[in-house]
């Protein structure tokens, strides 16, 4: 009779706790946040594939989702992030060096201990200026890297001309999260 009773109220337990995570999923609505940082690209050389910067991202996912979500989840609940634009800037662009000297654009972010994700490339239109946003069509899940290091994102590409000098880029990605 005490492991009949006893097994009940484990069933009974579990099914709290799954119904529990079945409401919490109910309730919780994807949602978009922005990942900033800066970069500095060096001299371009027509042509040439080339690293056209890096920069290394502390983010703190569970302070992200907890803003988002009043408190009500942290980052153990967030299970897909996913890139839905991509837009830089450049600070000291000027007629003779900006993004429409690029061809082409890629983006990767990396972690210790997982493979990169390379988003593109990207054609670049010739009369990009110094602002160009890219939307992401189908973005892979960048969960993985948000686990408590650093990321580390870069920017590559193959110039169409040269540029004269290097470009101090302001970068922003729109993350979208979701369960």
């Amino acid at each position: 009779m005490k492991k009949a009773v006893y097994l009940l109220t484990i069933l009974a337990m579990a099914t709290g706790l799954t119904s529990c995570e079945k409401a919490a999923a109910l309730i919780f609505k994807p949602f978009e946040s922005p990942l900033n940082f800066s970069s500095s690209i060096p001299q371009a050389v027509p042509g040439v594939q080339a690293t056209l910067g890096s920069s290394v991202i502390s983010y703190n996912l569970d302070s992200e989702v907890k803003n988002a979500t009043n408190n009500a989840f942290g980052a153990d609940f967030i299970k897909q992030i996913f890139v839905n634009q991509i837009a830089i800037n450049l600070n000291n662009g000027d007629a003779q060096n900006n993004l429409g000297n690029f061809e082409s654009l890629s983006f990767s972010f990396s972690a210790a201990g997982v493979a990169p994700v390379v988003f593109g490339p990207f054609n670049i239109p010739a009369n990009a200026g110094s602002q160009y946003t890219i939307t992401i069509p189908s973005s892979a899940n960048i969960r993985q890297f948000f686990n408590g290091a650093d990321v580390t994102f870069n920017i590559s590409g193959m110039a169409r001309t040269g540029t004269t000098k290097s470009l101090s880029a302001a970068v922003s990605a729109t993350l979208k999260f979701d369960k």
